[in-house]
């Protein structure tokens, strides 16, 4: 991507003159969508539930797999709960920060 912002025969200092005033306002937008506290302990609040309650039910899978399609809780049976699990796990990965992504 530097070489598109570059100018042709552009010296590297003169690049990194050109393009230091943008650090402040860049920084100041990437402060927008900083993670919250909140958001983070909610997604692992909902990523150990969702992740217990499944483990549970892979073991109950494990030990007679007819176990999940034949009980039902409510209306549903286990593997259809096994699938809501599986949404709730992955919408709590996406409320927590990724610590490998660098802004």
């Amino acid at each position: 991507a530097k070489w598109i912002f570059r100018e042709f025969n552009e010296l590297p200092h003169v690049f990194e003159k050109r393009i230091d005033p943008s650090y402040e306002a860049t920084d100041a937008y990437m402060q927008l969508f900083a993670p919250s506290s909140l958001m983070n302990s909610l997604g692992r609040i909902l990523v150990f539930l969702s992740g217990s309650l499944g483990a549970v039910c892979v073991a109950l899978a494990a030990v007679n797999d007819a176990i999940l399609l034949h009980v039902k809780l409510g209306n549903w049976n286990l593997l259809w709960y096994v699938g809501v699990l599986g949404v709730v796990y992955s919408a709590g990965q996406g409320m927590m920060p990724n610590n490998t992504v660098i802004p």
